[in-house]
């Protein structure tokens, strides 16, 4: 597997986190209310609830991805740790392409005829080809390779 798209998901992983965290922390010290000077606070006290309700949006939004991404990057890391992937030998079944301009792909595995669900950037697949995936299969992401017959 491509060690460096599995590098890139768990660094966006401890960003969000780090973000969450300081967010956080920044909402119940009340620290982010230093950061208006005492002028602006008296002349739009509007200006405090609109910060208070941004920052409450952002701890959601934050604490959305840490709960979904965050918890799924944690659950594959002894994948990655002992460099050990899951994989399957199968045939594409379908092709989607995201709106994010990636591919996923559902392969459906030879041997127990389980159809798996992959997200890659590949362009060069098509329905019906043999191929190999290595792959987290918390995160949902891996590379496949094709199986020439």
């Amino acid at each position: 597997m491509n060690i460096y798209k599995v590098i890139f998901y768990y660094i966006g992983i401890i960003i969000v986190c780090i973000v969450f965290i300081n967010m956080l922390y920044n909402l119940v010290t009340k620290k982010y209310k230093e950061k208006l000077s005492k002028e602006q606070l008296s002349k739009n006290p509007k200006i405090q609830y609109f910060q208070t309700c941004f920052y409450i949006a952002g701890i959601i939004f934050s604490g959305i991805c840490v709960c979904t991404i965050g918890v799924s990057g944690i659950r594959d890391l002894p994948f990655v740790l002992k460099n050990q992937y899951p994989h399957v030998i199968g045939k594409i079944v379908e092709v989607d392409k995201t709106s994010h301009g990636d591919f996923s792909v559902i392969i459906e595995n030879e041997i127990t005829k389980e159809k798996l669900d992959i997200g890659f950037i590949h362009k060069n697949l098509k329905e019906g080809e043999k191929v190999e995936v290595y792959y987290l299969p918390h995160l949902k992401i891996g590379s496949i390779y094709k199986i020439q017959q």
